[in-house]
């Protein structure tokens, strides 16, 4: 694997789809279903989904999973990992806190090759590859002390809990309603700690390529490791460790 190809594959494919996402996030000009109870997909999930996939089917050789039903992993360990629009209700209810989100993740590991992660509405592409460091557009990021107030994103929907010593520092807590969005925060520094126990490989592959690229840490927990792809997870992320 020449991951610097992937990585720029990846680009090529989250950049095209995020122009799409972002028309069609002004335009206001989609339809919408609920999957199931509180959980919608519009048409432009659909879409952008697909943009990517043609891109990664056509210029790649791993196989595809995606959060709108998309599963030709094939048992392979390697994997492109999708969120089209991670964050649809934001979406869909007219708040620009969506994001677009592609990686290159090794099912046997977690480790995650490629990271890009774009922001439509902000004009951000925050990303990274494997040895080769991340990068806000296209200018590096370093890590800086933390000299900031202490910010948290947790969710705790099944009710685990983060030990008193990790929380100790922790002034704030919020919720963003993108855990694609939120990895973004946390790789700019605007943020301390990122905590989901219960959320969806899509989610947090491509944060955690950028995070570890950063320096920081990404502890991946599956509750279920006879089924990978659609296993929910516990995620910890943080850069100061």
């Amino acid at each position: 694997m020449i991951i610097e190809n992937e990585y720029n594959i990846a680009l090529k494919a989250v950049n095209k789809a995020s122009t799409y996402i972002l028309a069609q996030f002004n335009q206001r000009d989609f339809a919408c279903i609920e999957k199931l109870p509180n959980d919608f997909v519009t048409d432009a999930d659909l879409t952008a989904q697909q943009i990517i996939r043609e891109i990664l089917s056509s210029e790649s050789s791993y196989p595809i999973i995606g959060e709108e039903n998309l599963f030709d992993h094939q048992n392979q360990n390697i994997v492109w990992a999708i969120d089209p629009i991670d964050g649809t209700v934001n979406f869909i209810n007219n708040i620009p806190i969506f994001a677009c989100a592609v990686s290159l993740i090794n099912l046997k590991d977690f480790t995650s090759y490629v990271g890009v992660i774009n922001l439509p509405f902000y004009q951000k592409t925050i990303s990274a590859y494997n040895g080769g460091g991340a990068f806000l557009n296209e200018n590096k990021i370093e890590l800086k002390p933390n000299n900031h107030v202490s910010i948290a994103v947790m969710r705790n929907r099944r009710g685990s809990k983060l030990a008193n010593s990790e929380l100790k520092n922790i002034t704030h807590f919020r919720n963003f309603g993108s855990a694609s969005y939120e990895f973004t925060m946390l790789a700019e520094q605007k943020i301390n700690l990122y905590y989901d126990d219960s959320t969806c490989l899509w989610d947090f592959a491509a944060g955690k390529a950028i995070i570890k690229e950063i320096g920081g840490k990404v502890d991946v927990l599956p509750y279920d490791r006879d089924n990978l792809i659609l296993s929910k997870y516990k995620v910890k992320a943080s850069l100061y460790h």
